[in-house]
């Protein structure tokens, strides 16, 4: 896999850069920059450092099976897996050591570029500028990127949608998925909620509706007004107190649900209506 052929398509999301620039002081000893290389992206993405410093990327992206690799556009042709450019190779979160030595001497979880004129045979005047580098991840895992611009009064914008970026490698044939990720909310578990009035009805049986007059001393009236009428003409009422369960279990989880309940009667007092004379 030629590293352009990745880079170029996924370059919007992955394509960072640092400054090299002259010291103030004419006697810069160089220190150690330290570029985080995580599930997240890079941070920090545009470096500014000083003639004689490293850059030593880091990765800590423990995720299975996934590596990061830093392709260092050195000459700036725009082209970063050339014969000139610096290569850190697959880089693991961590590897593993005994007696303070590498099992694997292949193994790495970082990438150094000193920038003196020793380690890159250049001139000191020739290391000044600007080197674009992309982080690489490892085909067939997903990574997240949001952008913001700075306009020229120093102005952030506002944070464009984030894009869900996937290098897929496909026995060979390489391509890659963007989808921009869609933040609707979910519901947590078990909060899920479906109308269930539609499925589940409990109600008296028709004769536990009845008023049962042998049993209701309806005295001189001829309707339960002013009565307290019994109800239902079966032997075993619904009515005196007493509770039910029903148990209902989901036929695809097996979770069951106790519902309990009892009915009670309840009077709603009206007045005897006026019979209405026959004309």
């Amino acid at each position: 896999m030629k590293a352009k052929e990745v880079v170029l398509s996924v370059a919007i999301g992955l394509l960072f850069c640092f400054q090299i620039i002259f010291p103030v002081a004419t006697a810069h000893t160089g220190g150690i920059f330290t570029i985080i290389v995580s599930e997240n992206g890079v941070v920090p993405g545009n470096v500014q450092m000083l003639v004689n410093d490293t850059a030593r990327w880091i990765n800590v992206d423990d995720r299975e099976n996934i590596t990061h690799r830093i392709l260092v556009d050195s000459d700036s042709d725009g082209i970063y897996d050339g014969e000139n450019d610096w290569d850190s190779g697959n880089l693991t979160d961590s590897c593993e050591h005994v007696n303070g030595t590498k099992v694997d001497e292949n193994c790495n979880a970082y990438f150094d570029v000193i920038f003196n004129e020793t380690a890159l045979n250049m001139s000191y005047y020739d290391i000044v500028g600007t080197y674009a580098f992309v982080d690489i991840v490892s085909p067939n895992s997903k990574t997240y990127y949001m952008f913001r611009t700075v306009d020229a009064h120093g102005l952030t914008s506002n944070p464009t949608p984030t894009y869900q970026v996937e290098i897929v490698d496909d026995d060979g044939a390489i391509y890659v998925l963007v989808d921009v990720v869609d933040y609707q909310k979910k519901k947590p578990k078990g909060s899920k909620s479906i109308p269930f009035k539609r499925y589940l009805q409990l109600d008296p049986a028709f004769l536990q509706n009845l008023i049962n007059e042998n049993q209701t001393d309806f005295g001189d009236n001829g309707t339960a007004v002013g009565t307290n009428p019994v109800i239902g003409v079966v032997a075993d009422s619904i009515y005196d107190n007493k509770k039910f369960k029903v148990r209902v279990t989901s036929r695809s989880t097996g979770k069951k649900m106790d519902i309990n309940l009892e009915f009670k009667k309840q009077m709603d007092e009206k007045g005897v209506l006026e019979q209405s004379g026959i004309y």
